[in-house]
């Protein structure tokens, strides 16, 4: 990120669950009507790679969560 080193993106943590964080942002994703799957969200990061990250993330917290 421009404005952001690593590490202060590391230390500025949402203040919610990683599931709510994951779904908020999925659902972001699904209600796009703007951009294609193929298209880059940035440099060599396509919005399918971008939503399969963020499917494999909900499925680990899924599983560790008992399937809630």
């Amino acid at each position: 990120m421009k404005d952001f080193t690593r590490d202060q993106l590391r230390e500025s943590r949402p203040t919610v669950t990683a599931m709510e964080a994951v779904s908020f942002c999925l659902d972001a994703l699904y209600t796009d009507r703007k951009h294609r799957i193929a298209d880059e969200v940035v440099k060599n990061l396509t919005y399918e790679e971008l939503i399969g990250a963020l499917l494999l993330a909900e499925d680990l917290l899924k599983d560790r969560h008992g399937g809630s």
